[in-house]
């Protein structure tokens, strides 16, 4: 086999399609992982997420506490009424009461239902940040999609120029096998130590960032992670094909947006509150059992008498005060606030997508043109192989092929990275548990 069919055929090894592996076992050591199964295995089993999601579930009865807060309340009440000296003709008079009854909220002008909503948009909102949880990993901050997509988009690159290096080496080898003279010998060696730093090079940095992303997904020392070839992991992130599409999705599901409407809910939520408490009266009904035991008479004696009612209540009270007056400018200040954030967070959004659609453009088109120059120069190497030329020229075609080859590799990890990073702003990785 000539050298041309022979990098042809080692460079469609790197980007033909393959049937996708099944999901993992703990036999299955030949699995490769798709960005969308490591993405999703760190939203479910990540230490940091799992946290969030227990801090979530802690707060969730708040606004439930809050609605019970009008409902019937049971009661148990005292009362000890004593007198001394002349009272009526009599000397002494004692009356206790025992009350046991229900007493419940009838009307608030929506105070209690408006301070739920209010917790509960506020608990939603809680949510909606938590799932955007951000994490340490490296020297770099990001939300676990993001660090996760970009350490996955890394190892499958890595893989990708790996297998272009042995090409490269390979090729020297068989090229050191045919000099007819030392110095030419040397020459090829001196490329091929070369190629093997860098493949040692990349090595080391793939090995780091199995290090990183088995942090992230919480497993253990010994799982390697092989990724899906670059044109394979591209096909496994599908987006919406039109940037109108991707940013109708993103109003509605972006969790930073969603962040920003749900707090500003609760502070709207929170002002109607305020408003039905100083503008409504709080009226409650009651009904409870009586006991009344009376003595009249001397100290050493007297009349008592004992008897039980049935009494119905109904109490109605108003707040005249200015106690919430500070707390509705927060509420009104906290409003506006989120307001401007919702609208800052929607067009960040949307400029976060086109500028995401326009790198994957750009990449595509530099994907065209650089195929163009790989095959010109798998062209060039082959009419260098089967002439006279020199082991330099033929070390040059080597050169070419891998400056060709190389740029390819970069232009498909910034698709395969543009399209994770347009899945999280759309919210496609939030964790739903």
């Amino acid at each position: 086999m000539n050298t041309r069919r022979q990098l042809i055929l080692t460079f469609s090894l790197l980007t033909t399609s393959m049937q996708i592996a099944p999901r993992p076992t703990q036999a299955a050591d030949d699995y490769r992982w798709s960005p969308i199964d490591a993405i999703q295995t760190a939203v479910r089993v990540n230490d940091r997420v799992r946290a969030n999601r227990e801090r979530v579930h802690a707060i969730g009865e708040d606004a439930d506490a809050i609605r019970l807060r009008g409902g019937p309340r049971v009661f148990l009440e005292g009362e000890i009424n004593q007198t001394s000296g002349q009272t009526g003709g009599a000397e002494f008079y004692r009356a206790r009461e025992a009350r046991a009854g229900v007493r419940m909220t009838v009307f608030d002008g929506g105070a209690a239902r408006h301070e739920a909503q209010a917790e509960k948009s506020n608990q939603l909102g809680t949510k909606a940040e938590y799932d955007s949880v951000y994490t340490s990993y490296g020297t770099t901050t990001a939300t676990v999609a993001t660090a996760v997509g970009e350490l996955y988009s890394e190892l499958a690159a890595t893989a990708d120029r790996v297998a272009i290096l042995n090409v490269s080496i390979s090729e020297a080898e068989k090229l050191k096998s045919q000099a007819t003279s030392p110095a030419a010998s040397e020459t090829i060696q001196a490329f091929a130590d070369q190629k093997r730093e860098e493949l040692a090079a990349s090595v080391e940095a793939s090995e780091l960032s199995q290090i990183r992303l088995r942090y992230l997904l919480s497993a253990s020392e010994s799982l390697q992670i092989r990724t899906l070839p670059l044109d394979l992991a591209i096909a496994a992130v599908i987006v919406p094909a039109k940037i109108d599409e991707a940013i109708a999705i993103g109003f509605d599901q972006n969790p930073d947006l969603v962040t920003a409407r749900h707090y500003r809910d609760s502070a709207d939520e929170k002002i109607r509150q305020l408003r039905a408490v100083r503008s409504s009266p709080v009226v409650e009904a009651s009904v409870a059992r009586v006991r009344l035991h009376e003595q009249t008479g001397g100290v050493s004696g007297g009349s008592p008498s004992s008897q039980s009612t049935t009494r119905i209540g109904i109490t109605a009270s108003w707040s005249f005060g200015q106690s919430e007056a500070p707390e509705m400018r927060g509420a009104l200040k906290r409003k506006d606030a989120w307001s401007s954030d919702v609208e800052g967070t929607a067009k960040a959004m949307e400029t976060d997508l086109r500028v995401s659609y326009a790198e994957i453009g750009a990449a595509i088109r530099g994907l065209a043109k650089q195929t163009k120059v790989l095959e010109a120069a798998q062209i060039a190497s082959a009419k260098t192989s089967a002439g006279s030329q020199g082991i330099d020229e033929k070390l040059n075609g080597l050169r070419e092929f891998e400056a060709a080859a190389l740029p390819l590799v970069a232009l498909k990890q910034k698709i395969l990275m543009s399209r994770i990073r347009i899945q999280r702003i759309l919210g496609f990785y939030v964790d739903r548990g």
